[in-house]
């Protein structure tokens, strides 16, 4: 069964604990991304970014491959829907307040406050038909990890 998402992100992580139908990892923090030229527009690097710090992230995956503690695994999810949560979620509200208030500042200052409202609104009401489609955004197993060398 090949669970891989079309253009995957892919990470290696340890199963940490089991509970039922669902499974903890813990994903290691990638070292050194961002030799390529395609760096500033690359959705692994903006992810290996996140990692970099010395934290670890904990993720609760579908137990779909029989986990073993403390075996290791490569986790994938779909490169883009990363950076186009974070575009959707943070950057349109954002963008929408400010160009509103710079609409509403032409006539006055309090029609650039309520066009500022308006704008942060409208992004965040332009998000809410996405709310029901995690499934898209959703981290999947791909593969266990032998000793030297992928299964």
């Amino acid at each position: 069964m090949n669970n891989t998402p079309t253009s995957c992100m892919e990470e290696k992580a340890q199963v940490i604990s089991i509970d039922g139908a669902w499974v903890w990892v813990e994903a290691m923090p990638k070292s050194a991304c961002g030799g390529c030229a395609a760096h500033s527009a690359c959705s692994n690097a903006a992810m290996a970014e996140l990692l970099s710090s010395n934290k670890k992230l904990r993720l609760r995956i579908p137990n779909t491959f029989h986990a073993v503690l403390r075996e290791w695994v490569v986790i994938g999810w779909h490169g883009g829907s990363f950076l186009q949560t974070v575009a959707k979620t943070y950057l349109l509200p954002s963008f929408l307040c400010v160009l509103f208030a710079c609409l509403g500042g032409v006539i006055s200052e309090l029609s650039a406050a309520a066009g500022a409202f308006v704008g942060l609104g409208l992004g965040v009401l332009l998000n809410l038909p996405s709310q029901g489609k995690e499934e898209s955004y959703e981290v999947v197993f791909l593969h266990r990890i032998k000793e030297h060398g992928y299964e």
